[in-house]
């Protein structure tokens, strides 16, 4: 009957795959880029640094809670958010590279390029993904809400929870604690009691 919501990151699994899965894109595309053709896994150097990549971005994302609110952010916050998350991330490769004393062998070009291939197609996905879930969301077995209120903030309520309905909730109706209004509508949801 009750269905218990994932909790931590475990509810962002999805997201967390897709980061991955982009930045491996951005990864190859980047050599491809530079090389033209070839296998990057096939280099003991681009292999670990493809590792690496993995394991920082995971980091990056438990530690510092990119995706905290990643279903309620708009297109801008998202925007700065992806940006900084891939400027951090580029930041550490560089690190990366310059305490292994590689960075003089690796390419500049498919350092670089990765992590602006990865901010792009990262940040055109997760909107998609944010889309896709939203409207998967309303499709869903809505759980139904009554709210409780004063007649003063009653609209704000309403208004408040249609915009954010991240919960999927269906609003069955209001009821006004301080005045009878019973068989009216604020914000179209009818006053039940």
């Amino acid at each position: 009957m009750y269905k218990k919501k994932s909790v931590g990151w475990i509810k962002h699994f999805d997201f967390i795959l897709l980061d991955q899965i982009c930045l491996q894109v951005a990864f190859v595309l980047s050599y491809l880029i530079r090389h033209g053709s070839g296998n990057p896994y096939g280099f003991s150097l681009y292999r670990n640094m493809a590792f690496f990549l993995m394991l920082i971005d995971f980091v990056v994302l438990f530690f510092l809670r990119t995706l905290s609110g990643v279903m309620k952010r708009g297109y801008y916050r998202e925007f700065v958010v992806t940006l900084k998350h891939a400027l951090l991330i580029e930041l550490l490769s560089v690190l990366y590279l310059f305490t292994m004393q590689v960075s003089g062998i690796y390419s500049r070009t498919i350092l670089f390029s990765t992590g602006a291939i990865y901010f792009i197609i990262t940040y055109i996905f997760r909107i998609l993904l944010k889309n896709i879930l939203k409207r998967e969301m309303n499709k869903a077995n809505k759980r139904s809400l009554l709210i409780v209120a004063p007649e003063a903030t009653a609209a704000d309520i309403v208004s408040n929870i249609k915009d954010h309905n991240y919960e999927a909730f269906d609003i069955a109706g209001l009821i006004i604690m301080d005045r009878d209004m019973l068989g009216q509508e604020i914000c179209g949801v009818p006053v039940v009691a």
